[in-house]
């Protein structure tokens, strides 16, 4: 069975909100603190990556069938941007903490700015599920 709704919705934030403490799974080999920290984060943006992605198919083929309200629509474009934006700023912060530490120098972590995306994507599935998006198929449950 799919989840469906807050089902979805349950397993990204359980999945968001594990991932900064399990770190990657397919780790074998030792690495600095650092490097674990950077590869963490990166994971953990490609999961918010892909529920953002997901989310806003959803809210385009909700919006195309007709089954949003304008209101509704103008509230999870809203939050969607404010997800890209989140995203965007974390993926640069991450970006310049590799390049920082590939240097050899210190760089401050990107931690918040990712916690900041997760805020984010967190409240834009919250209103897709208040709305009665169906984020395994796209269209309204």
């Amino acid at each position: 069975m799919k989840p469906r709704g807050c089902a979805w919705y349950g397993l990204v934030a359980l999945a968001l909100a594990l991932l900064p403490l399990v770190g990657c799974a397919s780790n074998t080999k030792p690495r600095t603190a650092a490097a674990e920290a950077w590869a963490t984060w990166g994971t953990a943006l490609q999961v918010s990556s892909m529920a953002y992605e997901g989310t806003m198919i959803a809210v385009g083929r909700a919006s195309a069938a007709g089954l949003l309200t304008p209101d509704q629509l103008t509230k999870l474009r809203d939050a969607g941007k404010a997800v890209e934006l989140s995203l965007e700023a974390a993926r640069a912060a991450l970006a310049a903490y590799g390049r920082a530490m590939a240097a050899g120098e210190t760089a401050p972590s990107p931690s918040e700015l990712v916690l900041a995306a997760h805020r984010e994507i967190l409240g834009l599935l919250a209103l897709a599920s208040k709305y009665g998006l169906d984020l395994t198929s796209g269209g309204v449950s």
